[in-house]
């Protein structure tokens, strides 16, 4: 397997800089700790998880062995030198707070007032994305997946109808049947399943694919404390969340062995 960038940031001791070895020679000889122990992104508070779990960003389609995990110090030191810059962009980012309810990420606000959550993207250094984008109405459009991220829905919930609706009629019915705040709260619990901060166990982030015309995506795989679950969240190559679901044993290794290749039989 070729050697390529992974982040894990729970791995013991930052070895000494030397300039004179090449970033490949040093990645090979020690697993660094991450200086940013609340995760890849040194802006992201670490009050609000400081004890999560850690991040693995995954190239090749492959999940390594422990004595495969590699981390470059140079990456790192890049990202805080790039974070200290503020872009116009950011000025309507908010920090995680209260809306109806409580949220644990920076978020801003679509057209319509709606929160879009913006959750540190562990794998910026190749992707050049900061966050992913968990969007109001993109999550509304995929209540059928809310238990899976033990959201409850209530009774009234007409699930079958739900489901054989178009894109357009699911977020409006999702927006009249249920409260502004279950949506708010599957939104956080996406970005919560994406996150290595609010992991119990690894999150792995892969480059896959999705729908019938094999798009480039990106995945995250969270470990659960569930046996037999895994949550596995789709993002889009712009970095929007498609969805989150939670798939067993069998079926992730079946997409593994697929090179993460997920809806194959639908359009993303």
């Amino acid at each position: 397997m070729n050697q390529t960038t992974l982040y894990l940031l729970s791995k013991p001791e930052v070895p000494p800089n030397n300039p004179d070895n090449s970033a490949n020679t040093r990645s090979n000889n020690y697993y660094p700790k991450s200086r940013y122990p609340w995760g890849i992104d040194p802006s992201y508070n670490p009050a609000y998880n400081p004890d999560g779990g850690s991040s693995s960003s995954l190239p090749d389609n492959q999940i390594p062995e422990n004595d495969e995990w590699v981390s470059d110090q140079y990456v790192w030191d890049k990202e805080q030198e790039n974070d200290s810059s503020t872009s116009e962009e950011e000025e309507n980012i908010k920090q995680p707070g209260k809306l109806e309810v409580n949220v644990d990420f920076q978020y801003e606000y679509d057209s319509n007032g709606n929160p879009t959550l913006l959750v540190p993207n562990p794998g910026k250094a190749r992707t050049k994305r900061n966050y992913h984008r968990v969007e109001f109405d993109q999550t509304a459009s995929h209540m059928h997946h809310a238990p899976d991220l033990n959201i409850p829905l209530p009774s009234d919930f007409n699930m079958v109808h739900y489901e054989n609706l178009n894109r357009a009629d699911k977020i409006d019915y999702a927006k009249q049947k249920l409260p502004r705040e279950t949506i708010i709260n599957y939104q956080n619990e996406i970005g919560k399943s994406m996150s290595p901060l609010f992991g119990p166990k690894e999150t792995f982030l892969v480059p896959g694919f999705a729908a019938k015309f094999k798009q480039n995506i990106e995945l995250t795989i969270q470990q659960t404390d569930t046996p037999n679950k895994t949550i596995l969240s789709i993002i889009r190559e712009d970095g929007v969340h498609i969805s989150s679901f939670s798939v067993n044993n069998k079926v992730l290794r079946e997409i593994t062995k697929d090179n993460f290749w997920v809806l194959k039989n639908r359009n993303l």
